[in-house]
Parts: structure tokens; sequence; C-alpha cells
């Protein structure tokens, strides 16, 4: 995810601190199962803010339609 966070509450990351993300969002219609290539390992941190940013760019593009 090119993040540079190496610990979280003090601790070294671990897999615990890590999601899988994926590359085309179920949100706009990405495949449930894309296989491995469609899939990224982030930190939650990275995977909680690029979910954040692509629900707040869907809601703009909306808000042009109306």
């Amino acid at each position: 995810c090119g993040c540079k966070i190496t610990s979280f509450g003090g601790k070294p990351l671990d897999i615990h601190d890590m999601e899988v993300d994926h590359d085309d969002e179920l949100a706009d219609g990405g495949a449930d199962d894309p296989g491995i290539d469609g899939l990224t390992l982030m930190t939650k941190i990275c995977h909680g803010r690029k979910t954040r940013d692509r629900a707040l760019k869907r809601i703009r593009a909306r808000r042009h339609q109306v």
C-alpha cells in the first residue's frame, strides 16, 4: 500500500494489522472473488483511508449528476 507505518498502538505491525483490499471495489461492481491478481494487502489504516476516499468520491459524483 506504500504505507510508511511500521507500528500501531506502540507495537510493530503484524499480519493482524493487515487487510485484503479489492482492487475493483465491490461497491463499484467489482467481483467478490477476483482472484489473487485483483487483491492487494494493505495496512488497516491505509485500507480504511482508501475505502473512505472512494466512498466520498462516489458521493460527490452523484451530487454532480443531479
